[in-house]
């Protein structure tokens, strides 16, 4: 018998609420969200339901990482491509958006 919630990530997870813009590869206006949780392998999102990009989508990723989370007490900032794994329910009028990176960030997150 197997456990299907088994938690199968790689990079442990920050709760961080930043702001966040995507693009979707093909070009367009940028969409802004915030950030739910954040790791070095990808994010969950929080985005105007009818502006999210479709699952399946590579996306252009735009976010700032301040100092106080991270360990070398620097500003990060973020400029990566990321596909959209997954969407789930979210606020009203808001749908959660899954994200992988790429290539894994090494973004040294801390707990504030």
């Amino acid at each position: 018998m197997s456990d299907k919630s088994v938690d199968r990530r790689w990079h442990s997870r920050f709760r961080l609420s930043l702001p966040i813009k995507l693009r979707r590869e093909n070009g367009g206006e940028w969409i802004t969200g915030q950030t739910v949780d954040l790791s070095d392998g990808g994010a969950l999102l929080s985005m105007p339901s009818h502006l999210v990009p479709p699952v399946g989508s590579r996306v252009s990723v735009e976010l700032e990482v301040p100092e106080s989370q991270t360990a070398a007490g620097q500003a990060v900032q973020v400029n990566s491509q990321a596909k959209v794994v997954r969407h789930q329910p979210g606020q009203v009028g808001e749908l959660g958006v899954a994200i992988q990176f790429m290539a894994p960030l090494d973004l040294g997150l801390v707990d504030e």
